[in-house]
C-alpha cells in the first residue's frame, strides 16, 4: 500500500491510498463524509476505472475494505 500525501509538487487527483491486494491495483479516495470529489479526482478514478483496476470514494474503513472485496 501506498499513501499519496498532497504537496505542490504532486499531480492533482491522485487518489490517497494506492493498494496492491491480491494481485490487483486498487486506488481510493478518502473523503470525509459528506465531502466531494473535485472534478480531478473524478477523472483520475474514472481513468483507473476504464483501465481495468478498481477505483473509488470511501469514507470509512468498512467501505475501504468493501471496495477490496471484488
Amino acid at each position: 500500500m501506498f499513501n499519496v500525501h498532497g504537496s505542490p509538487y504532486q499531480t492533482v487527483g491522485v487518489p490517497d491510498l494506492l493498494v496492491g491486494f491480491r494481485g490487483r491495483f486498487f486506488a481510493m479516495e478518502v473523503k470525509r463524509p459528506g465531502n466531494q470529489l473535485s472534478p480531478a479526482q473524478v477523472k483520475a478514478i474514472e481513468a483507473i476505472r476504464a483501465s481495468g483496476s478498481v477505483a473509488g470514494r470511501v469514507e470509512s474503513i468498512e467501505e475501504a475494505v468493501a471496495l477490496l472485496d471484488v
